[in-house]
């Protein structure tokens, strides 16, 4: 009965995750307001972060090494949560930084080096976009930390619910500057954080524009036998 329902699961794999991410961003949103908005936060990234990393490696020699890297940024998640220190909270974030850095890679390779590419891989395309805008946030968050009063909105870090609070405001502004939107309300003022952003967007850009491009036309280029 459960390998009825893994199967299909695991043939749509990236459709899935796709899923899973946009609950994510939908999470995010909504948790600003309620009372327990870290802990939604908290377990809707790990969530799809977990969710993430098993759609992409299952099966493969590398999801022993997934599982012991989700361990420990889950460990550091917790310690962030329950310090009082500031500290505390960028360990977390650098750890979530690591290991969706990890993530991505494995993502892009399972994407990128698949000579069979259909439906699926390039909902895998889209995954890895968006995926890339929720790891900016969390390198925002950190040059805030590391170079403070970096964004117009922020002061510096300190303590789990603005961590939390400037999160999801990261995480808003990441993908304004991944779209290219640029609405304003949030602006970068140094240089670090001007030139990430910079990289962010372009980045974005050249996705969309070339790796995405080539995807789809590989895909429409087949007979519609191998379809």
């Amino acid at each position: 009965m459960l390998g009825r329902i893994i199967r299909p699961v695991l043939r749509h794999r990236f459709g899935v995750l796709l899923t899973l991410q946009m609950t994510m961003l939908l999470a995010a949103a909504f948790a600003q307001g309620s009372l327990f908005k870290e802990e939604i936060f908290l377990l809707a990234l790990l969530a799809m972060l977990v969710s993430s990393g098993f759609a992409i490696l299952k099966g493969t020699k590398y999801l022993k090494q997934f599982l012991l890297m989700a361990a420990a940024a889950l460990g550091c998640n917790i310690y962030g949560y329950l310090s009082p220190l500031p500290e505390a909270d960028m360990v977390a974030s650098i750890a979530n930084l690591v290991f969706m850095a990890w993530v991505m890679f494995a993502m892009a390779a399972r994407v990128f080096l698949n000579r069979r590419v259909d439906e699926n891989i390039i909902l895998g395309a889209a995954c890895l976009y968006i995926h890339v805008g929720m790891m900016f946030s969390f390198v925002y968050l950190l040059v805030d930390y590391f170079v403070p009063h970096s964004f117009s909105m922020t002061t510096q870090v300190g303590g789990s619910a603005e961590v939390s609070r400037l999160l999801g405001q990261f995480l808003y502004y990441s993908f304004v500057t991944l779209g290219t939107v640029g609405y304003g309300d949030i602006a970068p003022i140094t240089p670090p954080s001007r030139y990430i952003s910079v990289i962010e967007a372009v980045s974005g850009q050249l996705y969309l524009a070339i790796l995405v491009a080539r995807l789809v036309g590989m895909h429409l280029s087949k007979p519609d036998a191998e379809k």
